[in-house]
């Protein structure tokens, strides 16, 4: 199991790609956890699952994230249904309980690459996030998909 942490300011992010207590059940539920109180106090904590509040088709399964200063911008892995190319962004700058704050992108949908889906993190070199080749529907995969943060 992945968990990947971002810290922006006064919160940290988390998100588990799939329930450890129930195998083959992705999520994509995003926690955020404010490290200005105390850990172990449950109004320290907050939970927003964008797919249940009608973002996207279905944005669950992700592993690895990257914060460009503005957007955390998840790495689509599996939804449970196979591997998928839905990537999930957060904007910082809006409240993190609004599906107003969320979007997705499908680039495997709107024809970008041969089978863009499927992806075991993301690294980024301060302009590109590039969003490292796993397994798509065909198995193993070497295709790199790369976002520019600045257009």
């Amino acid at each position: 199991m992945d968990l990947v942490q971002w810290i922006r300011g006064q919160r940290m992010h988390s998100n588990i790609p799939w329930r450890a207590s129930e195998p083959g059940a992705y999520h994509g539920e995003v926690l955020r956890y404010d490290p200005s109180l105390p850990f172990d106090l449950p109004s320290s904590w907050a939970a927003f699952d964008p797919g249940s509040n009608g973002v996207g088709v279905d944005p669950d399964g992700y592993n690895g994230a990257i914060f460009d200063g503005r957007y955390i911008i998840f790495g689509p892995s599996n939804n449970g249904s196979g591997p998928h190319a839905e990537v999930l962004r957060y904007d910082t700058t809006l409240p993190f309980n609004s599906a107003g704050s969320w979007m997705t992108f499908d680039p495997a949908d709107q024809g970008v690459g041969t089978n863009p889906r499927g992806f075991a993190g993301t690294v980024d070199d301060g302009r590109y996030i590039y969003f490292v080749p796993d397994r798509n529907s065909w198995g193993p995969h070497d295709e790199v998909l790369r976002y520019d943060t600045r257009p």
